[in-house]
């Protein structure tokens, strides 16, 4: 016989706040000039801010589906989750971007931004966004390397940009 049952209710602790954040490059566009002599404009669409990941593994989603059971809202950890890549990260590794620094858009729920790049003659670009993963939680950083090979010279020029 059972003469008393008790709950404890404990707060969910942010996953955004608890997540091992880590960062890569991902390929926004290439474009190929190696066969002008004149300087071409490309532009390009990606996404910038933060979201629920794409490509997740089954272990993520299931602490997703947790989370948005008990309520748990993006938006609401997205404080949290910037001060969380400040202090685990700070400057990237990758590109030296510095994370505690990310404009208001980086820590918001994802946006499409477009812009575009000028390539130099003879030339191919590459270009690459920063973007940093924390569990389920995507953010894509205002943040690109642009690499440009001369292709008849074969130098390299790597530049940093928020555009």
């Amino acid at each position: 016989m059972i003469k008393k049952i008790e709950s404890v209710c404990r707060k969910v602790p942010d996953p955004a706040t608890l997540c091992d954040p880590k960062e890569n490059l991902e390929l926004v566009y290439s474009c190929d000039n190696s066969e002008s002599g004149d300087e071409l404009t490309c532009t390009y669409t990606t996404k910038i801010g933060t979201a629920k990941t794409i490509d997740i593994s089954e272990s993520a989603k299931a602490e997703f589906g947790f989370h948005e059971e008990v309520g748990y809202k993006l938006e609401a950890g997205l404080p949290g989750l910037k001060m969380n890549y400040e202090l685990k990260i700070g400057a990237s590794q990758l590109v030296g971007y510095n994370w505690g620094r990310s404009d208001k858009e980086t820590f918001s729920s994802e946006t499409t931004f477009s812009a575009a790049v000028k390539v130099r003659p003879y030339s191919h670009s590459k270009l690459e966004q920063l973007v940093g993963e924390c569990s389920f939680i995507s953010t894509r950083a205002k943040y690109f390397k642009n690499t440009q090979v001369n292709t008849k010279t074969l130098i390299e020029d790597v530049t940093f940009s928020d555009q």
